[in-house]
């Protein structure tokens, strides 16, 4: 019920229709009355393609029916869409308005951005791992062995962590991923 039909006259070089100011909305049909003339019909309902401008004459106030078919937009691309970035399957559909689909597009931005970020934080400590562990077996002097050994414990605990964080991360993103298509399924 939340259909909206647009009729128009084409006017101007470009030969696009000019639309009348009047939009009807929530009605399955409608008569329009007006001068003789070609006239253009446009109507949008959520969750179903844009058709095309479909054309109709006017001819001495006879009545015409003009059937337009509504065709449903591709479940495929929608899930698609929400696979690639969750939320925008749903724009997609027009289930959802921008400022709802924040909320799934934000948490999974955050993941893959703490993911992306805990990767190279596990690659630096791996790196520093490998350096202290590195001088801590080639040192002769048992002090600096001792100092670099306990270096390169705390950059293995910052690895692990980094580790962690990167999973969880992953994790995240999944999750927002499936919630997001769970959705989608339960609201098509």
């Amino acid at each position: 019920a939340n259909i909206e039909m647009k009729f128009g006259k084409k006017k101007g070089r470009l030969f696009k229709p000019k639309w009348d100011k009047k939009t009807i909305k929530g009605k399955l049909n409608h008569t329009y009355k007006n001068s003789t003339g070609r006239y253009y019909v446009k109507i949008s309902a959520p969750g179903f393609q844009q058709p095309r401008n479909v054309p109709f004459d006017i001819v001495d106030s006879a009545s015409v029916k003009v059937p337009i078919q509504l065709m449903y937009k591709s479940k495929f691309w929608a899930f698609t869409y929400s696979t690639i970035a969750p939320g925008t399957g749903h724009l997609y559909m027009e289930k959802l308005k921008f400022r709802n689909a924040l909320l799934p597009l934000g948490i999974y931005g955050i993941s893959v951005a703490t993911a992306i970020n805990s990767k190279a934080s596990y690659n630096r400590h791996r790196s520093d791992f490998e350096t202290y562990q590195g001088i801590s077996i080639n040192s002769l002097d048992p002090v600096v062995s001792s100092e670099n050994q306990e270096k390169a414990q705390k950059s293995w605990d910052k690895m692990n962590r980094a580790d962690d964080m990167f999973i969880g991360a992953v994790v995240s993103a999944i999750i927002t991923n499936i919630a997001t298509s769970i959705w989608l399924i339960l609201s098509s």
